[in-house]
Parts: structure tokens; sequence; C-alpha cells
């Protein structure tokens, strides 16, 4: 398992994450930030599925779970990757806040 971030932590520098990763790349490493394939490229380097067969090899045993449906999810996809959108969580009130209706976003 490896970790994308377009943030400059290393996750193998994290006491609760260490270990736990094989590889990490860090768009501060590569020189640009998804959802450019540059860093999607660098980690499936680094995790070696080119040499097991090429990009078709790749897409078929790799799987980006991300938190960002544009810079995670299009970009794995535009490589032929596959991709897992994480939807944040809906933000909570404080609990002094009140309003007389909540209304959803819409799409059209």
């Amino acid at each position: 398992m490896g970790s994308i971030t377009n943030g400059n932590a290393d996750v193998n520098e994290v006491p609760s994450l260490r270990g736990l990763f094989a590889f990490a790349i860090t768009s501060e490493a590569v020189g640009v930030a998804k959802p450019s394939p540059r860093p999607f490229e660098a980690a499936i380097a680094a995790s070696g599925l080119f040499a097991e067969g090429g990009a078709d090899a790749a897409g078929a045993k790799w799987v980006h779970v991300g938190d960002d449906i544009g810079k995670d999810c299009a970009a794995a996809k535009a490589l032929r990757l596959r991709a897992i959108w994480v939807k944040p969580p809906p933000p909570k009130a404080p609990p002094s806040a009140s309003a007389a209706a909540a209304v959803g976003a819409t799409s059209h």
C-alpha cells in the first residue's frame, strides 16, 4: 500500500501510520500536485506494477482511494485506474447554531 499526497507530510513520520505504507509520494517531491497524472505515475513506478505487465496490468491491480473527487478520482480514472471516493461527512453545526430550515445541495 502506498500514499500520494498534495501535502508535504511524510506518512512514515506519523507515529500511527509508520510502517503501513510501502512508499509515499508527495507533490513536493514530484514537483506537481494532483490532479496531474505525475504523482500517480510516480506511485505506480514505486509500486513496481508497470514492471509486471504495463499500464493495463497496473490499472487492473490499482485502487486509488481519495477524498477529493476531482483531484483524486478524476485523475486516477484518466490513467485507467480504479478510484474510490471517500465522501467527507457533512459539516456539523456547533451546538449553539440554529436555523429555521436546512436545504441540501441540488445538481442540475
